[in-house]
This record gives structure tokens, C-alpha cells and sequence, in this order.
């Protein structure tokens, strides 16, 4: 088995950061998204995100999930949110019926529950008691006077085939699972640590000589610190009669051969691995957990499951399923 890796810049001279350029205005999503506060990497990360969401919609019927059944079935269990950090009192608890949010702002029993920081469309006060309730959770910000450049929902539970899902919604913070178990790495997958975000990429498999079997490669992009734009090949060759694995360490010592200089990262961040069933990415080193955790934003509709933690709007929370 042979491992090569290779670092390229993806700034051009055309001036285009990475494969996407910049989008200062996106009309299908009238609130603003902020990963970062570095502004250079947040306009790539976004119109990656962005563009991204309209082609997943486009293909799925037009809302990023398949079209729902005419007379869906409501009955099924509850999903318990629990507040584990954030603005909102640490403790304290969301119920999430397969009708939707019981309590909810919008006051529709459609099997969904929208989450924001404000709970109208409309900012402007003469239209304010016209305007559409668009989030039956809202978690207002600790910086009140940002909270109307996030109006809109930033993420949505619903309830579909006996399971609830949730999806980040383009405006916000991001909406992120925490990587707790080793996660299957899909292509597009946008990972981040800190401040710092991997974007991952699976190519496809270039034949080699019959006696050296697949090439598998993965191409992650840096979007982080002095690293910012450059380019990893990870190439694994393996033999078809070999089950040996490769891996690569994440995080700020000299030794990961994907090294970034986060102070929110820990030494050893987590790690590529390369199984049997494909690229797999694992929190901590060692069977000790990063300091701050290892998330995937959630760009698809993403099953829920008890013991879940992930955070948006600001706040972290963990899934109880009834």
C-alpha cells in the first residue's frame, strides 16, 4: 500500500477563491449566513453551501427533500431537545411532536418545526403585523442588535417516514452535527473545527496497473489561517486481496500531515481513515475526544437519532427520541 499526498493553492489569477466565487446577494435566502468572521473564507463557504442547496432542491422537487406523502402519517413518537449550551437556559427542554412544534409561533400542524432568532419575515414595523410567522422557536441572540441581519428560519426538525430529520435552512450560524461516532464521508461534506473548515471531495477511482488495484482519493480544501486555500490529495493504493487501512491525523502538532494552527483545535483534532466501506472521519485521537468537538454542517436532510447532538442558532442541544 502506498500513500501520496500533494499541496497546491486554489487561488488563481483569475481571482477566484477555490472553485466558487463570491455572492454578496442570494434572493432565495433573504437573511444573511455567517460561518466565520473571517469575511474571505464565509463568501466561498457560502456560495459553496448555497449552490449546493439549490441543486440537492432542484433534484428532490424544489425544498431538499422528497415530496411528501398527500395525507402524511402523524403517528409517532417525540423527539426531546435538551439546551446544552447557549443563550437559552442551560437545561432546559423543546418537545417536538410528528405534528410539528406544539407550541409553536406559526400555529401549523404540518409536521414540521422552524427555528430563528425572530419570528417574522418582515423587519420593517409598518408591515411587522402583516408579516409571515416564519419560526414557531425563536432563540434570540445574545447581540440583539445583529439579530435582524438573521431574520428568516435557520433550521427545520420535520417528522417523514416514521423518523424526524433536521436541515440547516441558509441563514444563521450554520447548523452542525457533532461527529461523535466515525462518520461515512460523502462527497461535499464541509466539516469544521474551531474556526477552521475542511471541505471534502471524493474523486473518482483512477485505474492503475491490474496488480495494484483501485487508486481511492480524496481531495480536501483548507479553508483555515496561513493554510487558507490549499489543496490536499489524499491517494491510497490498495491491494484487493489486502484489508490494511491508512490513516491521516488532523490537528495543530507538527506531526498530522493536515495540520492547522487553530488555538480551538486540539493537538490531535481527528482523524481520516480510509475502511473498508470508504473515507470515514473520526473525533479525537486515541480514543480521547477533541477538546471542542468535530462537526459536520448539515447540508442535507439529516435522520435524528437519541444521543444526537448538533447546534444551531447559536445553541448546542441534545436529542432524547421517545
Amino acid at each position: 500500500m502506498g500513500m501520496c499526498t500533494g499541496v497546491n493553492s486554489c487561488c488563481g489569477q483569475n481571482g477566484r477563491f477555490g472553485e466558487y466565487e463570491f455572492a454578496e446577494i442570494d434572493a432565495d435566502f433573504p437573511g444573511r449566513l455567517t460561518l466565520t468572521a473571517n469575511q474571505t473564507i464565509n463568501k466561498v463557504l457560502v456560495k459553496y453551501i448555497r449552490s449546493t442547496a439549490k441543486r440537492i432542491a432542484l433534484s428532490l422537487g424544489g425544498d431538499g427533500t422528497s415530496k411528501r406523502p398527500e395525507q402524511p402519517d402523524f403517528a409517532g413518537t417525540l423527539v426531546r431537545l435538551r439546551v446544552v449550551s447557549g443563550h437559552m437556559l442551560a437545561g432546559s427542554e423543546l418537545v417536538v411532536a410528528p405534528q410539528g412544534y406544539e407550541a409553536g409561533s406559526r400555529n401549523k400542524k404540518d409536521g414540521a418545526a422552524y427555528f430563528g432568532c425572530k419570528k417574522r419575515s418582515c423587519k420593517s414595523a409598518i408591515r411587522l403585523r402583516h408579516s409571515e410567522i416564519v419560526n414557531d422557536v425563536v432563540i434570540k441572540l445574545r447581540d440583539k442588535s445583529i439579530a435582524e441581519m438573521y431574520r428568516g428560519p435557520h433550521f427545520r426538525i420535520r417528522y417523514k417516514s416514521g423518523s424526524y430529520w433536521i436541515k440547516d435552512l441558509g441563514i444563521g450560524f450554520g447548523t452542525f452535527l457533532k461527529v461523535s461516532d466515525p462518520l461515512l464521508i460523502r462527497d461535499g461534506s464541509l466539516i469544521m473545527f474551531g474556526d477552521s473548515f475542511l471541505l471534502l471531495n471524493l474523486l473518482p477511482d483512477v485505474p492503475l496497473h491490474k496488480k495494484e488495484g483501485a487508486h481511492l482519493r480524496l481531495k480536501v480544501t483548507v479553508y483555515a489561517g496561513p493554510a487558507n486555500g490549499e489543496i490536499l490529495y489524499l491517494c491510497v493504493t490498495h491491494s484487493y486481496f489486502s484489508t490494511v487501512k491508512s490513516i491521516v491525523n488532523i490537528g495543530r502538532l507538527n506531526s498530522c500531515e493536515i495540520q492547522i494552527t487553530d488555538t480551538m483545535m486540539s493537538k490531535n483534532q481527528a482523524q481520516i481513515l480510509l475502511a473498508d466501506k470508504g473515507w470515514t472521519l473520526h473525533d479525537g485521537f486515541g480514543g480521547r475526544p477533541s477538546t471542542n468537538g468535530t462537526w459536520l454542517y448539515i447540508l442535507e436532510e439529516t435522520e435524528m437519532y437519541d444521543g444526537m447532538v448538533f447546534k444551531g442558532v447559536q445553541t448546542i442541544f441534545q436529542v432524547t427520541k421517545q
